[in-house]
């Protein structure tokens, strides 16, 4: 089950990335994260950008790593995501 947790700024869940998969899709849920094909390779923080710019397009709020401000150094593919 998908973990929302609530902030006062917004909500903070659980992703579990896959990059490099050819396309950017929501695949579903995987455990308590939501499990998100990538297209972009897993460098120099190409993936984590794609992540967030997929995001942003999803929803009209904005969304970011909230557990790595230095999107380009990031290489765990289970993150959190803050929107708000």
């Amino acid at each position: 089950m998908l973990n929302l947790q609530k902030v006062d700024d917004g909500v903070i869940f659980r992703v579990k990335v896959q990059p490099a998969s050819g396309k950017n899709e929501i695949v579903g849920v995987q455990g308590d994260a939501l499990k998100i094909k990538i297209s972009a390779p897993p460098l120099k923080g190409k993936a984590n950008k794609a992540l967030v710019d997929f995001l942003n397009a999803l929803i009209p709020t904005p969304a970011y790593k909230d557990d790595c401000p230095d999107i380009g150094l990031c290489t765990n593919p289970s993150t959190e995501i803050r929107v708000w």
